[in-house]
């Protein structure tokens, strides 16, 4: 059985400690909700970025091929 003494020091540790304990996994969870939306844009920047640079390669495919024709 828990004595009487530990049950008020637990009592005494949560009441003082529990606000900042629940702000601070308020604060922890936004930055997680923060985060996840950062990668999500950042994922799809990627997805942009990689249709940009295929659309690149394309036309350089393109204008090599009318230079190659150019040529002959």
């Amino acid at each position: 059985m828990l004595g009487e003494k530990y049950v008020l020091d637990v009592l005494r540790y949560v009441g003082n400690d529990l606000p900042q304990l629940t702000d601070r996994v308020q604060c922890l969870s936004n930055d997680v909700i923060n985060l996840e939306d950062r990668k999500r844009n950042l994922m799809n920047e990627l997805i942009l970025w990689n249709a940009q640079l295929s659309d690149l390669g394309n036309a350089t495919d393109i204008k090599n091929q009318q230079l190659k024709r150019m040529n002959k």
